[in-house]
């Protein structure tokens, strides 16, 4: 509503009452962090974020959060130490995974990037991000075939999607 019409002020206005409520508080704050984020407020998004892994210290998508606002900052070794964190409280937390493959690309370390994305792809192997970021991984190691072979996973597990769509149809007028 607010959020999605650019109202941020409006929606953080929401967002705040609505954090009261103890069944929605964690949800509302990330909501609000995320409020933050959009208006470039990195000082208030970061306060706020830090102050759930103070409230949540064993809830690893708080730390992803975090690391969310790192990453927003361009500070990788903060929000990399951040998404380590919330492995280490659930092995299995996907976006996390997602989001230190996502480092290892801006890094360009497309292997390492692949071993994270791999890791989400076994255990589902529809997840776009993965599938996406699979061909990100293979075109910086310039290997297109290989990256259009991911491109078309990713066309198929979602048929409506379309960025995979958009680029496969790039690539052959190319």
């Amino acid at each position: 509503s607010h959020f999605r019409e650019g109202e941020y002020d409006q929606a953080l206005q929401e967002l705040e009452k609505s954090a009261t409520n103890k069944e929605i508080a964690l949800q509302s704050k990330i909501g609000m962090v995320l409020t933050h984020l959009r208006k470039q407020d990195h000082k208030s998004a970061l306060a706020l974020a830090h102050s759930l892994t103070q409230e949540y210290p064993k809830d690893a998508m708080v730390f992803n959060v975090l690391g969310s606002v790192h990453l927003e900052k361009k500070d990788g070794k903060s929000a990399r130490e951040q998404f380590k964190r919330a492995l280490e409280l659930n092995a299995e937390f996907y976006p996390a995974m997602i989001n230190l493959a996502k480092l290892d690309l801006m890094d360009r370390k497309p292997i390492e990037a692949a071993k994270w994305y791999q890791r989400v792809l076994e255990k589902n192997k529809t997840n776009m991000s993965a599938l996406m970021g699979m061909a990100q991984a293979e075109v910086l190691q310039g290997h297109a075939p290989a990256a259009n072979e991911w491109l078309e996973r990713a066309r198929q597990a979602d048929a409506g999607a379309m960025q995979p769509r958009v680029i496969l149809a790039r690539a052959a007028l190319e």
